[in-house]
């Protein structure tokens, strides 16, 4: 499964609407439905609390107020704009809020003291969405500081509120969720630190985006998941009669003096998966300690020189790459980082998986 940005998810739901014809009230449907789906399988007969944003985030939050009521739970909205403010989208699934008797009430500062959360409810959280980024101010910080006191637990539409989707930690408050309800695909903030201490349990919900998109090969982030690990265990195994050379070489950098247990865990556990080959890169005094300790295992010391990578990826056909176990932060450390980052575009390596 990808791992997208706020771009990326943007650029998905743009083509998907306006290339495509899926139109946008069906995906805001679709998402509010997995949310609502989510908490009443969840957490049967309690009360749902929706606090909504002015943004499509929020028509997700009315779209699940709608599913949640029609399936019999007590459930209230509050809104922190006016309704006139909201989309198109967005106003549809409110008119429908209305007209199931759901009480929506849009949250001033004057009436803010009069939102009541009862005992034992369950929280949805749809205040900001994947676009959001900076400090959330005014009503919806208000309602992040009100859920995160409520101790109830709490459903994140899409992202937790204030959360930014492209990988950095919230800059001020942010929803801690119990359950991220995700639309699509992960953001990646999602399933990275510091972002993942918001996230809770994490469900991806699919809610109608073309796999063509969802799958494009122009997505370069990969979650490593079972769908991952299974399909690479099946890609070797449909040919019984190989050798080793014919399931990939993979170089793994990192073990620095004192840290050589890291990168050997890291080693062996690839052996465990199926990889053909697999050399350890490392210094001169750490390859002392490691050779022969993994006895499928190469080992190779890093040349000295200022470019102490040169050409040894290409020459040794190394089309995965590990960097990071065991690496520490040094100098020298820095020095090899940045010269692998350097040489990636034209050394031949199809992955690289760093640990930071």
């Amino acid at each position: 499964m990808k791992a997208v940005t706020a771009e990326q998810m943007r650029e998905i739901d743009r083509i998907s609407i306006d290339e495509m014809g899926i139109p946008e009230v069906v995906l805001m449907n679709n998402a509010g439905r997995a949310l609502a789906e989510a908490v009443s399988s969840r957490y049967k007969d309690v009360p749902a609390i929706v606090f909504c944003g002015g943004g499509n985030n929020g028509g997700d939050g009315f779209t699940a107020a709608y599913y949640l009521k029609n399936s019999g739970i007590d459930t209230a909205v509050y809104l922190s704009c006016r309704r006139d403010k909201l989309s198109q989208s967005s106003s549809a699934f409110l008119k429908i809020c209305d007209s199931m008797n759901i009480p929506v009430t849009e949250v001033t500062p004057e009436n803010l003291h009069e939102i009541i959360i009862p005992e034992n409810s369950v929280v949805i959280d749809a205040t900001l969405g994947t676009g959001f980024t900076g400090s959330p101010r005014g009503i919806i910080l208000e309602f992040i500081r009100i859920i995160n006191s409520s101790g109830c637990k709490v459903f994140s539409a899409d992202i937790p509120g204030g959360l930014p989707s492209d990988g950095s930690g919230p800059d001020a408050e942010a929803v801690k969720a119990d359950y991220t309800v995700t639309m699509g695909l992960p953001k990646i903030s999602l399933v990275t630190y510091p972002g993942k201490k918001y996230t809770g349990e994490l469900i991806v919900a699919d809610i109608g985006f073309p796999h063509s998109l969802t799958a494009a090969p122009e997505l370069k982030t990969d979650l490593i998941d079972r769908e991952m690990a299974v399909s690479i265990i099946n890609r070797l195994t449909e040919d019984e009669d190989q050798y080793k050379g014919m399931r990939g070489h993979t170089l793994l950098i990192g073990g620095f003096p004192g840290m050589e247990g890291a990168i050997m865990l890291a080693a062996s556990a690839l052996m465990e998966t199926g990889c053909g080959l697999a050399t350890v890169l490392t210094t001169t005094e750490s390859r002392a300690v490691i050779a022969g300790k993994i006895p499928e295992v190469m080992t190779a010391s890093l040349p000295g020189d200022d470019n102490p990578l040169k050409d040894y990826i290409r020459t040794r056909g190394c089309r995965t790459i590990v960097i990071g176990p065991g690496m520490g932060r040094s100098e020298y450390a820095s020095l090899i980082f940045m010269n692998l980052m350097e040489l990636l575009t034209d050394a031949g390596a199809r992955r690289i998986l760093i640990d930071g």
